[in-house]
């Protein structure tokens, strides 16, 4: 979708609002107690020695699982930054322009405030994330945001990033309402999934913007159930981000309570690519985040507030307008309903 344009009127307006309130770019205390925070849920807690060497660019040697973790918070504290004066005004006019477009629409899209914590890129392979309430980005990513907003310069695909990582904090404030959605698409919140714990623990790599792995989507018109699951592929101790990542859709079956993976001879789960899953893929047409029904609700609704609202379609003919209003429909009237006024 770059090839669009930004409405003409939003860069006449930006530094009109650009000093926005709700932005900030977290530092000192307040940085660290945001990014290694379990309160509301968990993360280090959770992390295997495989997907701790992706995560912080090094293998992590220790003599416990949890020493190993303690070590991994360790490092993610030490890589957090200041941000600069240039970047902090970058976010101000990024955030402005998607304010100003996304507001008269869907006003609870931009409702929560803007917080953002600034790190070394070797963290998480410098893919952007959220922690709590705040968004996590590069000093690469970031400096590139800088640049681009003192030549105002814009660039869709940032702004499809900043509103898809705000999705991801607005999903901690309104799970109910997300929950509903996910049960919608398909899905459904498992009690529980036991069965190849060894396997998968090899190869997991825990989504910060999605910790919590029970949601399982069955079929339409089947008794199939799939587990979608992002994990790390291969066998190294030091995978890369994102590199080694592969999305699967795990088998299960009903078990007392909940499911359980299927497995092959060798105890390995029984598994496929996603986009190897026709009727999985066809429900989450043009979704490339399919791994999770957080990642799905984030890239639905930052490429709907891109659409409905930053878009120039004037030129846009009708069978395109009429393809993207089919591609929209799975999130279309739930985000009128729960965001808009």
């Amino acid at each position: 979708m770059k090839k669009w344009t930004i409405f003409a009127y939003l860069f006449s307006m930006l530094y009109v609002s650009a000093a926005c309130a709700g932005v900030e770019c977290l530092s000192g205390e307040a940085a660290r107690n945001a990014f290694v925070d379990e309160k509301s849920e968990p993360y280090f807690s959770l992390l295997q020695p495989r997907e701790m060497a992706a995560k912080t660019g090094a293998q992590i040697v220790a003599d416990t699982l949890q020493f190993q973790r303690d070590k991994a918070r360790s490092a993610y504290l030490g890589a957090i930054l200041d941000c600069t004066p240039e970047e902090l005004e970058g976010l101000k006019g990024y955030i402005s322009i998607i304010d100003s477009s996304v507001k008269p629409s869907y006003p609870r899209l931009v409702e929560l405030p803007w917080r953002f914590i600034k790190v070394k890129d070797h963290i998480e392979g410098g893919l952007p994330h959220t922690r709590g309430n705040a968004i996590v980005l590069s000093e690469s990513l970031l400096k590139s945001m800088s640049l681009s907003a003192q030549k105002q310069r814009w660039e869709l695909g940032l702004i499809h990033l900043l509103i898809h990582e705000q999705v991801h904090v607005i999903q901690r404030a309104r799970s109910k309402e997300f929950a509903g959605l996910y049960e919608q698409w398909g899905f459904r919140k498992a009690n529980s999934i036991s069965g190849a714990e060894v396997w998968l623990a090899i190869h997991q790599i825990v989504n910060p913007d999605g910790v919590d792995v029970l949601w399982v989507w069955q079929a339409p018109g089947s008794a199939r159930v799939i587990w979608p699951r992002v994990i790390l592929a291969g066998e190294s101790a030091k995978p890369s981000m994102p590199k080694d990542f592969r999305m699967v859709g795990i088998e299960l079956v009903p078990a007392a309570n909940g499911y359980l993976v299927q497995t092959d001879k060798k105890g390995e789960p029984r598994l496929r690519n996603l986009v190897d899953e026709p009727a999985y893929v066809d429900a989450f047409a043009g979704v490339t985040s399919l791994y999770h029904p957080n990642e799905i609700a984030a890239d639905y609704l930052a490429d709907l507030a891109l659409w409905d609202c930053l878009l120039d379609k004037n030129k846009a003919s009708a069978g395109r307008m009429a393809e993207m209003d089919e591609r929209y429909k799975p999130i279309r009237k739930w985000a009128q309903q729960i965001l808009a006024p």
